[in-house]
């Protein structure tokens, strides 16, 4: 689902930048503009400016500057740790979370309406993502944030930050906060010891898509999928959990619902963590998600593994799986 520049227009006109702002700092009116301390650091004196008519921020101690959604990605890390820290820990059928209101409904609409084009991606070729006639019904793009550097600059502006988020050490350290118990009984150690790299990607499975029951492979730590749909229409199209990869045990199954601006998260346990998607149908329409792999690196060589990797996909190498 896209959406045209003037309906965007019209949405930053109803929302003014001073009101999602406001929510989080204490402004004051100074002149044509809104002052304030700064969000991003401790201040006596007010720095940081916010300009409805230009919609945008500013923050003089930090250089920091953008609009609503650079400003919610910025100040909460953003919805996305505050949505795990939140999350109620699940442990049936597997330790499990499901996220919610990952992003408010303006700047959800917003990343909706930038989704990259069909170039940007690339076909996965594993047994799963492939139909009979040897087409792929999974299109995957990275969103590092170099790789996102090349869209277009009003795609890039909305997805940088998003990029920059699934990125970072604050989301990563929530995770491991919230799967503590299972990844200490996985490695043996305290999970500020276990060492991991983040592969994120946006993807769009397209009708024929399936995937078997599984527990992931051990060279994950983490799983994350984030639902990106353009309403509630696709809810019966989530993630399946189960109980056991076979027999009985693979029937009794927990399905996390397939909704605008929600997720789900779990830590790979290669004798618990079985899940699956049913095949998707042409009512179905396009499946739009994006993911957080969290490999396990807890060796410099390792890390320089994942590393190399992501430096190769610069030069039009990418893995098939």
């Amino acid at each position: 689902m896209r959406f045209t520049p003037q309906f965007l227009e019209e949405l930053r006109a109803r929302l003014p930048v001073s009101e999602v702002v406001g929510k989080r700092v204490k402004l004051r009116k100074a002149g044509r503009e809104w002052k304030g301390l700064s969000p991003f650091q401790q201040e006596k004196t007010p720095s940081f400016t916010v300009n409805d008519q230009k919609q945008f921020y500013h923050c003089f101690s930090t250089g920091k500057h953008g609009n609503i959604f650079d400003f919610i990605m910025e100040t909460e890390g953003v919805p996305f740790v505050e949505a795990v820290e939140r999350s109620e820990l699940r442990h049936k059928p597997f330790d499990h979370i499901y996220m919610e209101g990952l992003f408010d409904p303006a700047s959800y609409a917003e990343l909706l309406a930038a989704m990259p084009d069909r170039r940007f991606y690339h076909d996965l070729r594993h047994r799963d993502a492939l139909r009979k006639d040897g087409s792929s019904t999974r299109l995957r793009m990275y969103l590092y944030p170099e790789r996102v550097k090349r869209l277009p600059p009003e795609q890039r502006r909305v997805w940088l930050p998003v990029a920059r988020a699934l990125c970072s050490k604050s989301l990563e350290d929530a995770f491991k906060r919230k799967f503590r118990a299972a990844l200490e009984e996985r490695f043996g150690k305290p999970v500020e010891q276990i060492g991991v790299y983040p592969i994120p990607i946006l993807l769009r499975d397209q009708p024929g898509y399936r995937i078997s029951v599984h527990s992931d492979v051990p060279t994950k730590a983490i799983t994350v999928q984030f639902y990106l749909p353009a309403d509630s229409s696709q809810r019966n199209i989530g993630t399946i959990f189960h109980e056991a990869d076979q027999g009985p045990g693979a029937e009794k199954t927990t399905q996390m619902p397939f909704l605008p601006a929600t997720g789900y998260a779990f830590p790979v346990s290669l004798t618990k963590s079985w899940h699956s998607a049913a095949q998707t149908t042409e009512a179905d329409g396009e499946r739009v998600t994006m993911m957080v792999t969290y490999y396990v690196a807890d060796s410099p060589k390792t890390w320089f593994k994942w590393r190399f990797r992501r430096f190769l996909l610069n030069f039009g190498w990418h893995p098939e799986r």
